[in-house]
């Protein structure tokens, strides 16, 4: 959810899919409190699932996510 994604866009400076797969592969999304290896690796199957299926769709979604983190980033603090 929303929180999650502020928390991955404060803590690890996610702002891309690009991004966040980097970051799922160099094992760095488990380092954050409520994360782990299971969750890195269903950020990464989803990713992939997305960029096979729907190659257009995959596009959108990054710009999606570029634009989901700038807004987050503005909103209210959640801890």
């Amino acid at each position: 959810g929303s929180k999650r994604v502020r928390r991955l866009y404060r803590d690890l400076n996610i702002q891309s899919i690009e991004e966040l797969t980097k970051a799922a592969e160099d094992g760095r999304i488990r380092s954050l409190a409520g994360f782990g290896k299971k969750m890195e690796a269903r950020i990464l199957e989803a990713v992939e699932d997305l960029a096979v299926r729907d190659p257009v769709r995959a596009r959108r979604a990054r710009r999606r996510v570029a634009s989901s983190c700038a807004r987050i980033a503005m909103g209210p603090e959640i801890d």
